[in-house]
């Protein structure tokens, strides 16, 4: 091997290559993988498990880059729409002389009626029997009209 460091293709190219001819020298015929013995076969699933995970590693990357590629497509597409149709960006103001946020009349928001106890906060103290006692007469008021 040089001296030289290796780019990270070449890195893995060499990596893989030891491991394929590691994995190659290691391995019996198909018919005598029954009697391998089991620190020649730890060493051959460790290399393969390896292999495995570089190989889905780039896969991934590979899809994850086709992904990002499809994503500015689709962007890049939807813009081109929108200029046919004469849209514009909504976030970008050809207005100068207004600054922030748009302006709003405080008074076009609606008020509710503060209704007792909707904003309290804990636990509340109320008893059992002076519960019963409120439904009972609440019962009483609503059944005698």
């Amino acid at each position: 091997m040089s001296a030289q460091p290796l780019n990270s293709d070449e890195h893995l190219e060499y990596t893989q290559d030891l491991r394929r001819r590691l994995i190659q020298g290691m391995m019996p015929e198909a018919h005598q993988v029954a009697n391998l013995d089991p620190k020649v076969a730890n060493v051959l699933l460790a290399a393969m498990k390896d292999m495995d995970k570089v190989t889905l590693t780039l896969k991934r990357i590979d899809a994850d880059k086709e992904n990002a590629d499809a994503d500015r497509e689709a962007l890049a597409q939807f813009h081109r729409l929108a200029q046919m149709a004469g849209s514009k960006d909504l976030l970008q103001s050809t207005d100068e002389t207004r600054e922030g946020p748009p302006a709003f009349d405080e008074s076009e928001i609606p008020t509710d009626p503060h209704v007792e106890g909707e904003t309290t906060e804990g636990h509340d103290p109320t008893e059992y029997d002076h519960f019963m006692r409120e439904q009972r007469e609440k019962r009483r008021a609503s059944l005698e009209e």
